[in-house]
């Protein structure tokens, strides 16, 4: 029997297919998966910051030196808004930055059990496309989607909850 992909595994095989090297970012309990499957593949390096916001500064900074996507992942809630600043400054500046943020399981999901917040709506003023992955299936088409929005003239960062 054939193992079932998860969504982390693919978000990760979808990275390496638009040949991600770095992602910066803190570890969090909606994010944990994502970052176990990084650990397991040596081709991407995740940079662990001290803070989100300094993470999300630190992809603006590697995506206007290396002109390549920046990469940078939160958990929910406050995580994601301590990257608003660095996201916004990537979006006055045109600069692709790619946030991936954890989210919630869908059965504790606005049940007030965690700091649960609508990310998506949070991250739209602030990017060209936030959106959020609604299963495994959709996961490849979706990532690559925000790295053509970021990359697209004028470039900018978007936003992708998994």
């Amino acid at each position: 029997m054939a193992k079932k992909s998860t969504g982390a595994r693919a978000l990760v095989d979808a990275l390496l297919r638009e040949k991600v090297q770095h992602v910066f970012g803190i570890p969090g309990t909606q994010n944990l998966a994502i970052l176990d499957e990084l650990r397991a593949t040596p081709e991407i390096r995740f940079i662990l910051t001290r803070h989100e916001q300094g993470a999300a500064f630190m992809a603006y900074g590697y995506a206007r030196a290396s002109g390549k996507p920046g990469i940078v992942t939160a958990t929910e809630g406050p995580g994601v808004t301590n990257l608003a600043t660095g996201i916004a400054a990537a979006n006055r500046g045109n600069v692709p930055v790619i946030s991936i943020c954890g989210v919630q399981e869908s059965v504790v999901r606005e049940r007030d059990s965690t700091q649960d917040m609508d990310q998506v709506t949070f991250m739209k003023p602030m990017t060209k496309w936030a959106y959020s992955i609604p299963n495994v299936e959709k996961v490849q088409e979706l990532v690559r989607k925000a790295f053509r929005v970021a990359l697209t003239e004028p470039q900018g960062p978007t936003h992708i909850e998994a």
